[in-house]
């Protein structure tokens, strides 16, 4: 029971607390290697709002999941229903130029220039073969030795998180080469850097609980102890706290130093744990609080209200 929260909280806390700030690091690194010159911050594109807007339920809701303490198979069903509306609202968003197949990996390359029935079958076949692989090793983590603790700390719960994104890469990142949006704006675009293309809405998909479902045979809830509570938390106020950045349409130097240093101090020090989730919410708060003295404008809210009328209200 200690593996079953890992996929929606290692992986996430993975994806906004090491991921992004190494997105960060490495735009850094070529812009100024390109231009002579400090990249400060990464511009979101306009339409990059209905992303981040699509991190805002599966939030929500999960504060609901932690508090009921409980994950059962109707969590899955509402999530799947998110993910699916926030799938749709995307297709209904004109896409920019797809990335060049020609600079993805070799498996992504090969998946996207298909006919359109093998790619499809190609890439179910993936997502199958993912679900199957890691019911196998699902199995065989739990000898591993731990690393420490009783569940943060555990190494077949860290191990779990990576492999489990790393299984599901390909299939998705052919997706979303496939159905956009993408883009090509410039030396800042959040898209070239890759900081929206494996976000937490993917991770809070209402696969995991029918996934544990089908594990474990029945379909009663699984209830969560006080220590995969306190994990679930952490991740929502993380998470939280990623989307309140991203809801200003930038992502800074030193917003990406906050989110790695958080990630880095309850990381090593498990310990820690309580301390970095009331950090985040610190931290929310304070981006709040920057809206409501109007300093800093939630531009996504506006991006996204303004992208809505104009390309899916207009075209029913």
């Amino acid at each position: 029971m200690a593996l079953v929260s890992a996929n929606f909280t290692g992986a996430v806390r993975l994806l906004v607390g090491l991921g992004w700030p190494m997105i960060y690091t490495v735009a850094a690194f070529f812009h100024r290697k390109k231009h002579r010159s400090a990249l400060r911050v990464i511009r979101l594109e306009p339409e990059h709002s209905v992303e981040v807007m699509g991190m805002l339920l599966p939030l929500a809701y999960f504060v609901v999941i932690a508090a009921k303490g409980t994950l059962s198979i109707w969590d899955g069903v509402v999530l799947t229903v998110f993910y699916v509306a926030y799938m749709a609202v995307l297709q209904r968003i004109p896409p920019k130029d797809l990335e060049d197949p020609e600079q993805q990996e070799w498996p992504i390359k090969k998946i996207v220039v298909m006919k359109p029935l093998k790619r499809n079958l190609t890439i179910s076949g993936l997502f199958i073969g993912g679900a199957v692989a890691n019911l196998l090793h699902r199995r065989a983590l739990p000898a591993l030795p731990a690393l420490a603790g009783p569940h943060s700390g555990d190494l077949p719960v860290r191990l779990r998180a990576v492999g489990g994104a790393l299984l599901e890469r390909v299939p998705r990142k052919a997706l979303g080469l496939l159905l956009g949006p993408q883009d090509h704006g410039g030396a800042h675009g959040a898209h070239e850097h890759g900081l929206l293309q494996h976000q937490p809405v993917d991770h809070a998909g209402g696969h995991d609980p029918g996934r544990v479902r089908l594990l474990r045979g029945h379909v009663q809830p699984i209830p969560f102890d006080h220590e995969q509570r306190i994990e679930i938390f952490l991740t929502i106020a993380q998470s939280a706290y990623g989307l309140c950045l991203l809801i200003n349409m930038a992502f800074a130097w030193h917003e990406a130093v906050i989110l790695f240093a958080l990630f880095l101090a309850q990381f090593c020090i498990p310990g820690l744990r309580e301390e970095v989730t009331f950090l985040y919410l610190a931290f929310v708060c304070f981006e709040v609080l920057r809206w409501l003295m109007r300093y800093e404008k939630p531009l996504a809210f506006y991006e996204f209200g303004r992208l809505f009328r104009e390309r899916v209200l207009r075209k029913r």
